[in-house]
């Protein structure tokens, strides 16, 4: 347990770097991994410290953009976390159909459909019916190169 501590406080000081905390901790990188598999407790505080690492991130870039006035990353920043305010791009796509006409839906059942909505007894004799008239017509074809 007290490692696992030691490689939360190491992720930290060393902004995530895996190799590196694992290095300070003196432990493989697999067995960081093994942990995050086979503990949810240690996966769910390395994700917070990835959080906090990405919120300091944030923070120092939107600090820089406003006292820089890069109103390019204002606006590439807002376009990401603004839109629930209204802020980004617009996308609107048309679709047309073969020379700019309206697409053409086949609205027809699918097979699967036709099929499903017949009674189980009926598709038996259905089956059987095609089956019987497939091995006449087979038949028929070996009559016929016997002919020739």
């Amino acid at each position: 347990m007290i490692k696992k501590e030691m490689m939360l406080k190491a992720l930290i000081d060393t902004k995530s770097n895996i190799s590196a905390a694992c290095e300070r901790v003196g432990i493989n990188r697999w067995t960081h991994y093994d942990w995050l598999q086979r503990d949810e407790d240690y996966a769910k505080k390395v994700e917070a410290v990835g959080e906090k690492l990405i919120d300091s991130i944030e923070t120092l870039f939107l600090r820089s953009t406003i006292e820089s006035d890069d109103r390019r990353s204002m606006r590439w920043f807002l376009e990401r976390k603004g839109r629930h305010r209204g802020y980004g791009r617009v996308e609107k796509r048309e679709l047309s159909g073969e020379d700019g006409g309206p697409i053409e839906v086949d609205n027809s059942p699918t097979m699967k459909e036709l099929v499903g909505s017949v009674p189980s007894d009926d598709l038996a004799r259905v089956l059987e019916t095609v089956k019987n008239n497939a091995s006449r017509v087979d038949s028929r074809k070996g009559e016929a190169r016997a002919e020739d």
